[in-house]
């Protein structure tokens, strides 16, 4: 039994040590908890690792993602019944972005077109969702109709997504230079990396490379400045930065 107290604590310590030289945290912590052990661990942890676990959407999800380990279904059953017990647009709503999320993009078009009669026809946020799970399905034209719709329409902080959709879009449409307009006209106002990456990928294609590869490495240079649930959130653009980087400096 104190053996394995032990090991519990002294797997605490490092974990504890490691978490403080990976994020680049003060020296001085990391003498805090070498010294002090448990105390200095315990104080490290509530003062430097919980408020990363609380900005951490990977964390947060956590509890969420060992229930669907355990019960895949679950959830599906849960909005699927409460959608019967009530049939309201939040109810269809809540249960179309679990179709999305789940990759079945029909299912949830099905519902959304059924959200958007009434009151709620021109309603933006419920276009903007019916537009990106269209996109999913492959239904290029059909998202852009609805997102032409939405250009003059009052979305506060889904705008950003709703740029980058539109964005996207046009990609998929194969007009090239309509999409670098609209990527040029938000990258600098995005909040993430996905904008500035796909960007940086559309202007590679396009022959663009030296602004390609200026953008990736500010990316790369940014990940270095951010604290560590930033660079965990944007992980995978980080990711494809780099790679980016390395593949450019190969080519002529």
């Amino acid at each position: 039994m104190y053996a394995i107290l032990g090991l519990a604590c002294l797997a605490f310590v490092v974990v504890c040590a490691v978490h403080a030289v990976k994020t680049g945290r003060a020296h001085y912590w990391l003498w805090i908890i070498l010294f002090f052990s448990i105390p200095g661990c315990l104080v490290y942890f509530f003062v430097e690792m919980l408020p990363d676990l609380r900005r951490n959407p990977a964390a947060k999800r956590i509890g969420s993602d060992l229930v669907t380990v355990v019960d895949p279904g679950r959830n599906l059953r849960r909005l699927q019944d409460q959608l019967e017990i009530a049939d309201t647009v939040s109810n269809r709503q809540a249960l179309a972005r679990y179709y999305v999320q789940a990759g079945q993009p029909d299912e949830a078009i099905e519902l959304y077109q059924g959200c958007l009669q009434g009151v709620f026809k021109d309603d933006p946020a419920l276009t903007l969702e019916l537009s990106y799970a269209l996109f999913l399905r492959g239904s290029y034209e059909e998202a852009k109709e609805h997102l032409d719709r939405l250009v003059e329409a009052e979305l506060g902080t889904l705008a950003p997504e709703r740029d980058l959709l539109y964005a996207r879009t046009l990609e998929q449409l194969g007009d090239v230079d309509g999409s670098l307009v609209a990527y040029e006209a938000i990258v600098r106002k995005s909040s993430g990396e996905e904008t500035n990456c796909r960007y940086a990928n559309l202007l590679e294609e396009a022959g663009q490379t030296d602004k390609a590869r200026e953008i990736y490495h500010e990316i790369v240079k940014r990940a270095k400045r951010s604290p560590g649930y930033y660079r965990r959130a944007q992980k995978p653009w980080i990711n494809a930065a780099r790679q980016a980087l390395d593949r450019l400096r190969g080519s002529p």
